[in-house]
């Protein structure tokens, strides 16, 4: 959909610090390749910069929907965390997009889950175009957006260095 089509670089994690009712949202930047802020249809107006917070998620038994609540008129954002599915243009009138970043579900066995869920993919023909490949596990995944390539074995991932090619 065009309110996911976007590449955030920020780090989010869920369980922070092992308490499941922490969550911690890095600093970063999103950029959006649709939705702008601003009327000028330059670069700078499709990025939004996001600052670092840590927040309580305060009942076990709820789901709660991150966002990116970006501004549409500066690069101005923040990070807003609801039991509330919201539209993007949800509050459009009032200066503000709302683009759900994830989700982060009930407690379980002391433990919420996480599911990022912006961003697009592609497929055509025999190309495959996306942000991630995961395994089933998350333990071996390609970050195409930014060249990260981690090979679980057992219990430590294995980097790959710079610029390598390997062949089977």
């Amino acid at each position: 959909t065009k309110a996911a089509n976007f590449v955030l670089n920020a780090n989010i994690s869920a369980n922070y610090q092992g308490n499941p009712n922490k969550l911690a949202l890095g600093s970063g930047m999103l950029v959006h390749r649709e939705v702008k802020h601003g009327d000028a249809n330059i670069d700078a107006n499709f990025i939004w910069n996001l600052p670092s917070s840590v927040i309580t998620l305060a009942d076990n038994s709820k789901v709660y929907y991150i966002y990116a609540k970006c501004s549409s008129s500066a690069s101005t954002s923040e990070w807003h965390v609801s039991e509330q599915m919201l539209r993007y243009d949800n509050e459009l009138s009032e200066g503000w997009y709302y683009f759900r970043v994830g989700v982060v579900f009930d407690v379980v066995d002391g433990v919420r889950a996480d599911v990022l869920d912006y961003g697009r993919t592609f497929i055509n023909g025999r190309y495959l175009t996306t942000g991630v490949v995961r395994s089933a596990d998350g333990g071996t995944y390609f970050d195409l957006d930014n060249c990260i390539l981690i090979i679980r074995r057992g219990t430590r991932p294995t980097h790959l260095p710079d610029s390598a090619a390997y062949e089977a």
